[in-house]
């Protein structure tokens, strides 16, 4: 599964060293985040989710999208109206 970071960068359409140039980030750097060779530290989130246009908690867990985590519970369909 690939990283929330490539997940995001791809979306966009941008390569890794457009990702680099728009969040001062290096290339090399991204690169080995992707590959899991790295944990990134908040700073660097901060940079490449500003570059992305997503949240920081959208590239800190693969899982979260498309995982269980997705999975909320449906309700009755019933409609509940408060009346002031």
């Amino acid at each position: 599964m690939s990283s929330p970071i490539k997940k995001h960068r791809l979306r966009k359409g941008w390569s890794q060293s457009r990702l680099a140039r728009e969040s001062g980030v290096s290339q090399t750097y991204i690169s080995e985040l992707e590959a899991g060779k790295w944990t990134p530290n908040i700073s660097i989130l901060r940079k490449l989710a500003a570059a992305l246009g997503v949240p920081v908690s959208a590239l800190l867990d693969e899982e979260v999208e498309g995982g269980e985590e997705d999975q909320l519970p449906v309700n009755s369909g019933r409609i509940e109206i408060q009346v002031c």
